[in-house]
């Protein structure tokens, strides 16, 4: 399956509103449902070409994943450079790291969860990096259209580059005997997530300013995404209603 494709309403929706130059092609299939026409008539709108086609050929192109009438070509995915990010970064960016995710539907949810709890980056490092797919963009609902994403070549130095501009860094680690809501989570923050397998490098979690865990069972342990998810959930909490402290 080609890798410039965006599958699904979502993910073209999203694109049409935050970067419509991306898309090249959309193709909508004949008797889809009218949110799918409607979003080829805003496409159309906007100068992009759109064509009708038989939906087996909507499936041929998706794959597994479900089409629901809509799929468009892309031009390919555009990473951000770091330093371009350091020097728009607000007072209180919240950046996400990757090190080393590399399942695209995972991949895909944390950047979901990244965009909901309101994180304004996400740094990869290059190595075993997840690239930007119709996978990862249908899971992730529409989010990589809204997220800038750097993909470094060493993590390690670019965290230190971000602790050079005032960031934090924070590290989820299984196992760490400090739980999120004991570390102040507000500020210029980063917040550091491992693969699936390795979970982080031990570099990396040197690296870290403090390490923290999700409390949970001892029997169970949550994926990357629900992690992330967890986690981003707990700085928005502090950021709602902590405001008034020191």
């Amino acid at each position: 399956m080609p890798r410039d494709l965006l599958i699904g309403p979502h993910a073209v929706r999203e694109w049409l509103e935050a970067d419509p130059g991306r898309i090249v092609e959309v193709l909508v299939a004949r008797g889809a449902h009218p949110r799918a026409h409607e979003l080829a008539h805003r496409a159309e709108a906007q100068g992009i070409r759109v064509s009708l086609a038989p939906a087996d050929e909507l499936t041929r192109l998706a794959g597994p994943r479900n089409h629901q009438g809509l799929v468009a070509h892309v031009r390919p995915f555009a990473y951000q450079p770091l330093d371009r990010l350091l020097e728009g970064a607000a007072s209180d960016a919240l950046w996400l790291a990757v090190d080393g995710v590399t399942d695209p539907g995972n991949f895909g949810n944390l950047l979901r969860s990244g965009a909901y709890f309101g994180a304004t980056a996400v740094l990869q490092g290059r190595d075993k990096a997840c690239p930007i797919s119709p996978v990862v963009e249908r899971s992730a609902a529409g989010a990589a259209a809204r997220l800038p994403i750097c993909l470094v070549d060493s993590l390690l130095q670019s965290l230190a580059a971000c602790r050079e501009h005032g960031f934090r860094i924070v590290a989820t680690v299984l196992g760490a005997p400090t739980a999120p809501d004991a570390v102040d989570l507000r500020g210029r923050l980063v917040v550091v997530i491992g693969g699936e397998e390795r979970g982080l490098r031990p570099a990396v979690r040197k690296a870290a300013d403090a390490a923290v865990t999700i409390p949970g069972s001892r029997l169970q342990s949550l994926n990357v995404a629900a992690v992330a998810a967890a986690m981003l959930y707990e700085v928005a909490r502090q950021r709602r209603t902590l405001q008034s402290g020191p």
